[in-house]
């Protein structure tokens, strides 16, 4: 048994949509089980807990089957599945793996494998969820810097002019802009630019007007 088997039975929860469910519940039940057991060894590798848990799940080690429907009693009698025909349904399906009504010891032992990957952080791949990232609104604009005297954006003062309205030249909040330009874009000399340029947004009011901290020093953007 290895990652092929769990790789398998992950591929059957994810079509059940039960994995995330699946996983929390063997971590659950695994803790719970550790913390009860006296004896430790069991859970010091999968082959051990393998072995101990089948001869729980089957009542003894001569046992090498059991009711399949037996078993979702009992699952469902200690929480690891919710008392409705759904669950139940679902976990027949997940256990049962040739269809008659029977757990076999070699069903259990699949089943135990993927609890103890689940429950140790062993070969469970990432959950594929079809939830978009929301995407970061950036908070600038960008500008291409004109070659010295070869068009209307070919220094910062002028572009602070051409593209960003309020701000008036070579006043305290020129000087405040154009140093957050600067620490925006990584500029050490304001005078000497090329490329192009990232402008910070101004926080405005719904009238336009730029928005000031306690201290009068305009808001930008975050």
């Amino acid at each position: 048994m290895g990652s092929n088997v769990n790789n398998n039975l992950n591929g059957i929860l994810d079509a059940m949509g039960i994995r995330e469910e699946f996983e929390e519940k063997a971590k659950a039940a695994f803790e719970d089980a550790k913390a009860s057991e006296s004896d430790k060894s069991i859970f010091e590798s999968k082959e051990s807990f393998i072995e101990h848990y089948n001869d729980v799940i089957m009542g003894s080690k001569d046992t090498e089957s059991i009711p399949v429907d037996y078993f979702t009693a009992v699952a469902t009698d200690k929480g690891y599945i919710i008392d409705n025909s759904e669950s139940a349904n679902k976990l027949r399906s997940l256990v049962d793996r040739d269809g008659n009504g029977e757990l076999s010891r070699d069903e259990s032992s699949l089943l135990l494998d993927s609890v103890y990957e689940a429950a140790t952080v062993l070969n469970t791949e990432p959950i594929e969820k079809e939830e978009k990232k929301e995407e970061k609104k950036e908070n600038y604009t960008t500008v291409a810097i004109d070659p010295w005297g070869q068009g209307p954006d070919d220094c910062l003062s002028r572009i602070i002019a051409n593209h960003v309205d309020g701000i008036k030249l070579y006043s305290e909040d020129y000087n405040q802009y154009l140093a957050k330009i600067c620490e925006l874009n990584g500029i050490k000399d304001p005078n000497v630019v090329y490329g192009e340029v990232k402008l910070p947004e101004l926080v405005c009011d719904s009238n336009g007007e730029i928005q000031r901290d306690a201290d009068g020093a305009i808001k930008f953007a975050e």
